[in-house]
C-alpha cells in the first residue's frame, strides 16, 4: 500500500533585468503576479512551496516594492518558502561558460548569493539552471559552491527507463525530475497535448475546486511529484484565459485541497535527500547539449547578433574594471533576451542586450 503522496513545488521567478524605458513590464507582472502567491500562502499557512527567484529581480522589487520583500522574508523565516540559488540575471550556463568564460558564471552566482544573504540571511543548496541547461562543466562548477541538487526535465527519466521517484547523481550532484505534464498544465501553457486548466476553466466552466480535486487526484496516483513552472505566467496565464475574478483563486484552492486530502508537501532538499538515487555516467541531454546546441539558442542571425553584443558587452568590462561596467555587462547575459528572439515577445526584447552595450561604450568612452 502506497505511503502519503509526496509534493514538492517550485515557482520560477525570473524576469529580466528592465531599464526607465521597459519597466512598465515589471509593474505589470508585480500588479498580477508576486503579491497573490503570498496572499495564497497567507490562506494556507501549513503549505510549503520553493520560490527560485533571480538576484536582478529582487533587487528590483526590493527597489519598487520592499513590503513584498518584507513579506517574502517572514515567509522564509517561518519556513513556508525555501528560496533556492539561481544566476543573478538567469543565465543559459553552458553558453556563458563556452564563450565568456568562467569568471563570468562564477560571478553570476556569487552576486545571486550574495543577495539572499543579505536580503534573507540564507545560504540555498539547491541551484535552479536557467532552462534546465546543464553540462559536465556547469556541474563542476556548482561543486566548486557546494551546491548538491538541481532539477532537470522529466523526460530524461523516461529516455533512461528510470522512474521519476528517484533522483539522478552525476559527479556528486542530485538531479529531481520536473513533471512536465502537471507543471504545464498548472502554468497554463498553449500545449495541445496537456490539460491547459487555465483553457478548460474558460471552455466548461470549471471551477477551481474542480480544479483543485482533479489536481490532488492525480498528486494521490503517484508516489511523488516535483512541478516546476514560471511564477509570473501563473497568474498572467489566469488573465489571459479570461478567467472570471471570482474564479482566480485556483492556487489557494489547491493549497487547501492538498492539505485537506493529507499530501506531505516538501521543500527541495527534503525532496531529494529522501528519494532514491540512480547514478548516470554522463551528464543528461535537456536544453543543451555541447554537441548540437539546440536551434532556440543560436543559429538565426538576431540571435547571433545579441550574442554579439552580450560578448562586447564582457569584453569591454573586462578592459574596465569598473563595477557600474560590470552590472551592465551582466545584465547583457540574460536568457530572458534569447527567449525573444525565437518567441513573439515585445520589441524592446529583441534590443536590449544591445541597448547595454551602448550605454556600456558611453561609459568607457568617457572614462
Amino acid at each position: 500500500m502506497k505511503g502519503p503522496a509526496r509534493y514538492c513545488v517550485v515557482f520560477h521567478f525570473h524576469q529580466p533585468p528592465y531599464d526607465d524605458e521597459t519597466m512598465g513590464y515589471y509593474d505589470e507582472c508585480y500588479e498580477q503576479s508576486y503579491g497573490t502567491h503570498l496572499d495564497a500562502l497567507d490562506a494556507a499557512p501549513g503549505v510549503k512551496v520553493n520560490y527560485n527567484m533571480t538576484g536582478i529581480l529582487l533587487e528590483t522589487i526590493k527597489q519598487n516594492n520592499p513590503q513584498f520583500i518584507d513579506r517574502l522574508g517572514e515567509k522564509v523565516g517561518s519556513g513556508q518558502v525555501y528560496l533556492t540559488a539561481c544566476g543573478y540575471t538567469h543565465p543559459i550556463f553552458p553558453i556563458i561558460l563556452e564563450r565568456l568564460g568562467k569568471d563570468a558564471c562564477k560571478i553570476q552566482i556569487e552576486r545571486d548569493l550574495e543577495i539572499k544573504e543579505k536580503l534573507f540571511g540564507v545560504e540555498p543548496k539547491i541551484l535552479r539552471l536557467p532552462e534546465y541547461a546543464v553540462s559536465d562543466d556547469v556541474v563542476y562548477l556548482l561543486q566548486e559552491f557546494g551546491f548538491t541538487g538541481t532539477i532537470i526535465p522529466d523526460f530524461v527519466f523516461h529516455e533512461k527507463g528510470i522512474d521519476t521517484k528517484h533522483v539522478l547523481e552525476r559527479l556528486g550532484l542530485r538531479m529531481a525530475a520536473r513533471n512536465n505534464y502537471l507543471s504545464t498544465a498548472l502554468a497554463g501553457g498553449e500545449y495541445e497535448k496537456y490539460k491547459n486548466y487555465f483553457k478548460w476553466m474558460k471552455d466548461y466552466g470549471g471551477t477551481p475546486e474542480e480544479v483543485a480535486d482533479d489536481f490532488t487526484k492525480k498528486l494521490l496516483s503517484a508516489e511523488s511529484i516535483l512541478t516546476d513552472f514560471d511564477g509570473e505566467c501563473y497568474n498572467h496565464w489566469v488573465i489571459a484565459h479570461g478567467i472570471p475574478i471570482d474564479k482566480r483563486n485556483i492556487l489557494e484552492t489547491v493549497y487547501k485541497t492538498i492539505l485537506d486530502k493529507g499530501i506531505e508537501m516538501l521543500h527541495l532538499p527534503e525532496f531529494m535527500d529522501s528519494a532514491p538515487t540512480e547514478e548516470v555516467d554522463e551528464i543528461p541531454r535537456v536544453s543543451y547539449d555541447k554537441e548540437k546546441v539546440l536551434s532556440l539558442w543560436e543559429g538565426e542571425p538576431k540571435h547571433d547578433g545579441m550574442w554579439a553584443d552580450i560578448e562586447r558587452c564582457w569584453d569591454m568590462y573586462l578592459g574596465s574594471g569598473d563595477e557600474g561596467v560590470l552590472d551592465l555587462a551582466l545584465k547583457s547575459q540574460t536568457s530572458c533576451w534569447t527567449w525573444a528572439v525565437t518567441h513573439n515577445y515585445p520589441q524592446w526584447w529583441l534590443e536590449q542586450a544591445g541597448r547595454y552595450r551602448e550605454m556600456i561604450e558611453g561609459m568607457v568612452n568617457v572614462g
